[in-house]
């Protein structure tokens, strides 16, 4: 999953410290430089963070979303995986670090929503 496919709404407004919008996705924006990210139809018009994409496409989702893992985790086990990821976590930063579009932009983007996951549940 990346901001592109995840299906939510990625438009975060000044101020907000990096607090996206969160809505289901319904337009997929592209940069000038190729990234592209989800938006609600909201944060498309009027969203600080869309008046920087260029090009608009309706979201269609591509493939549903796989299960964390096909047996049920136990506590134990979602501490502990929660626990071994965070140093890779911690060094890998934001995704941007490594450009988006490249493969350990898109890690770090899947490895933080396994976190995020992982600690929802």
């Amino acid at each position: 999953m990346n901001y592109e496919s995840d299906g939510k709404c990625h438009n975060a407004e000044p101020g907000t410290f990096g607090h996206e919008c969160g809505k289901p996705a319904e337009w997929i924006g592209e940069k000038a430089d190729g990234f592209r990210s989800g938006f609600c139809d909201s944060c498309k018009h009027h969203g600080h963070e869309a008046r920087e994409y260029v090009k608009w496409e309706k979201f269609q989702p591509t493939e549903s979303k796989k299960p964390l893992s096909r047996a049920q985790l136990s506590m134990s086990e979602k501490l502990r995986l929660a626990e071994s990821m965070a140093p890779l976590i911690s060094f890998l930063g934001a995704p941007g670090d490594w450009g988006y579009g490249s493969r350990l932009a898109d890690l770090t983007i899947e490895l933080k929503q396994i976190r995020n996951e992982l600690e929802q549940e």
